[in-house]
């Protein structure tokens, strides 16, 4: 690999230290392993300053001998990739305070690509692993086939044959690898060939299909033969295909099921994922091998493995996925958590209904393979990405804060030494616009933390859209946006203003684009909803397409914006379930949200605006907040609205104000120094003063904490978030104390 700038300086910084590297790796490794790796620990180290250099990468070849290592402990991939930590760890340590000449970003760099390079190669690892299990068990797979007396096969949602035996290749006169991607049907004559798309049409369908037919290889008719076709199930637990045995016409029709359940039973048996058949009452039925595994270690095997599993998607009406899958008749996807011993396992999970007659369903087939290696992976990658991203979120906002930042500090000094009255309210103006765009900074790294799951709630769609989405804009605005609505589209589980927001940014991206028109469309379907929203314009431009959900990424720059927008709704999408993407095929630039239904009845509570009257004069209010400055301001801002206002930033001093006087309304922070917070000083008053703990009004810039947005949801006080316009603010004072008075 080519050697960079950053990557010889730390080879030169660390080649004179590589013995010192070597103590520190050493020092964060398992006892067994620092044995192990101790002999060729000195050679590795070498090996990745010379790498730095740009000599070959022997990556590949370290990760063999480590994974033999680890192997020989008996480890696994978690273990892997702890170890590969830890050579980071180390060199970071040798490196940390040190003039390297490198700065802490370039130096993470580095490293963290060598930490990539690894991670990567253990991934390539465990997958061959798995490529060579699954061959394995193919391979048994065949021997059972061949082991069996009668023509078989299995086939493929398609018809296809996947896997076929010698006694099926002889009768039909090709050879056995000559089969596999090959119509089963066509080998038949024509009435026995839609005798077999028919069975295998039957999607629904749990119960084998017998009938006479024949098979017509190489122009001749054979048998007559019993067809038998017996549904069979894929890694998922969905239905997938089938396996046909070709039986003697005389042969009796229990034989028939018993060898063809026989013939499941050795396949399913040996596969490498857990399934489960389970009537209604949660009586399980059948386990294959894979699944009694799991359920080693004195469990009552009589129960489902999915109600031992913890779900999400799960709706809460329902206590296991088995309920809601009984319930809505629908399949159920998704990964289950399990834990025993204090060791914890993922499953991919899939659980289908089985239906009697193709109506009732009255079995549940479910299918457990499990992930946990490939979580583990996701969490690292996933991991290391937040670690980039928080970089690039610090040095980004330091960037974009610093020229507002710089505007409000230069011309507050300049009328702190005194400015020409007819430059005073230029320099104010500037100022209020200045902080302005800090606020909107603000706020936009504030969506990252908002949107708990515990916030949402289904709401109807279409509703959002009429009473939340179409007020934000113009008259102007709304007469370029065509809104296609049904009349309704269904519930998704959501925060109705987030979601809200979510379109409002991507209609704003539109209408910029457009030439004259933007389409905004709601398309809904069986279990998603998908909305679309269509600008005229020229398109996004190939070479940016890749990057336009990157964070922080923007073409217009020199407007001031800061390209949060697609990334934040990215994430809000992705949160809720759902998918935000480009599609490229549109015409214009047309972005597509894909959310699924909710399986719970909608509930839709939008709060309308109201205008707040003007307040009563001789109101008293206190203010409590540890900032001085923003305390005085907000203290100047209620006074000139004719209120009479006291203050402190205490806890402590705010009780001692209560016991000494009546007040008609508190603004109180969440987070205040000293033995009392906040919430205690609500609290308080709340056992002391009920009526006044109704006109609380809150003020945080905390709500990235979860504790405080919880604090918040249980009180159901209103609050607003630091910064805030000074008008804003005095409306809303305004507007809790008319509504405390009706």
């Amino acid at each position: 690999m080519a050697a960079s700038r950053t990557s010889m300086m730390l080879a030169d910084f660390l080649a004179p230290r590589a013995a010192a590297c070597c103590e520190a790796i050493l020092a964060g490794l398992p006892v067994g392993y620092a044995e192990r790796g101790r002999p060729f620990l000195k050679e590795w180290v070498e090996a990745q300053i010379q790498g730095f250099r740009g000599h070959p990468d022997r990556t590949s070849e370290w990760v063999a001998l480590m994974m033999s290592i680890v192997q020989a402990e008996g480890g696994g991939l978690g273990e892997a990739l702890e170890v590969a930590h830890t050579f980071r760890r180390g060199a970071l340590q040798v490196c940390r305070g040190q003039r390297t000449g490198l700065t802490e970003d370039e130096l993470y760099e580095v490293l963290l690509g060598l930490e990539e390079r690894y991670i990567h190669e253990v991934s390539e690892y465990f997958s061959q692993a798995e490529r060579e299990t699954l061959a394995s068990e193919r391979r048994r797979l065949r021997v059972m086939a061949e082991s069996m007396t009668a023509p078989f096969a299995m086939l493929d949602t398609e018809g296809l044959i996947t896997l076929a035996n010698g006694n099926l290749a002889r009768e039909l006169g090709v050879p056995v690898d000559g089969l596999p991607q090959q119509e089963f049907a066509s080998f038949c004559d024509e009435a026995t060939a839609a005798e077999m798309r028919r069975a295998l049409r039957l999607k629904k369908s749990t119960r084998s299909a017998e009938f006479l037919g024949h098979l017509g290889g190489k122009g001749k008719q054979h048998g007559p033969f019993r067809f038998v076709i017996q549904p069979m199930f894929d890694a998922q637990g969905l239905r997938s295909g089938a396996g046909v045995a070709l039986l003697s016409p005389e042969a009796d029709t229990a034989e028939d099921t018993e060898f063809l359940g026989e013939a499941a039973e050795k396949i399913v048996g040996f596969l490498p994922v857990a399934l489960q058949v389970f009537a209604r009452d949660r009586r399980v039925v059948y386990s294959n091998g894979a699944a009694q595994e799991m359920l080693a270690g004195g469990e009552d095997k009589r129960r489902p493995i999915c109600c031992r599993l913890s779900f999400s998607g799960v709706s809460s009406s329902f206590t296991c996925a088995c309920d809601q899958v009984l319930a809505t008749g629908k399949p159920f996807q998704s990964e289950g958590r399990f834990e025993r011993d204090g060791v914890t396992r993922w499953f991919a999970t899939a659980i289908s209904p089985m239906r009697h007659e193709g109506q009732e369903v009255t079995h549940l087939a479910a299918a457990f393979r499990e992930v946990t290696a490939q979580r583990i992976l996701e969490n690292e990658f996933l991991g290391r990405q937040k670690s980039s991203l928080a970089s690039q979120v610090a040095v980004t906002v330091a960037h974009q804060l610093r020229n507002p930042l710089g505007v409000l500090i230069g011309f507050a000094e300049m009328l702190a030494r005194g400015l020409p009255p007819e430059q005073v309210p230029g320099a104010v103006d500037k100022m209020l616009r200045n902080s302005i765009r800090c606020k909107e900074i603000v706020e936009n790294l504030l969506e990252f933390g908002r949107g708990f799951p515990s916030e949402r709630v289904p709401t109807e769609l279409t509703t959002i859209i009429r009473e939340t989405l179409q007020p934000m804009f113009t008259r102007a605005q709304s007469k370029r946006i065509e809104w296609r609505l049904p009349e309704t589209a269904g519930p998704v589980d959501c925060v109705p203003n987030q979601l809200a927001q979510v379109f409002v940014s991507l209609l704003d991206n539109a209408l910029r684009a457009a030439v004259q028109q933007v389409i905004f469309e709601v398309l809904p379907r069986e279990d998603f909803v998908l909305i679309k929203i269509q600008d005229d314009g020229p398109g996004v431009p190939e070479g940016l397409r890749e990057r336009v959900f990157e964070p922080f990424f923007t073409t217009r720059k020199q407007e001031g914006a800061i390209g949060l927008g697609l990334s934040l709704s990215q994430t809000v999408v992705t949160e809720y379930g759902g998918y935000l993407y480009l599609d490229e095929a549109a015409p214009g630039g047309c972005f597509v949200v894909q959310l699924p239904l909710s399986l719970e009845t909608a509930e839709v509570s939008v709060p309308s605006e109201t205008t707040p009257a003007a307040p009563p004069a001789e109101r008293r209010l206190l203010v409590v907040d540890d900032e001085f400055d923003l305390l005085e301001m907000l203290a100047m801002v209620l006074e000139m609205r004719g209120f009479r206002v006291d203050t402190t930033g205490t806890a402590a001093e705010a009780i001692e104000l209560l016991q000494r006087q009546v007040y008609d309304a508190v603004v109180l922070d969440v987070r205040l120094p000293g033995d009392l917070s906040g919430p205690q000083l609500y609290e308080y008053i709340a056992g002391t003063h009920p009526e006044l703990a109704r006109r609380t009004l809150f003020i945080t810039a905390d709500t990235m904490n979860l504790e405080t947005r919880k604090f918040l949801d249980r009180v159901k006080r209103p609050s607003m978030e630091k910064p805030f316009l000074v008008y804003e603010f005095a409306a809303k004072v305004s507007q809790l104390l008319d509504e405390s008075s009706i």
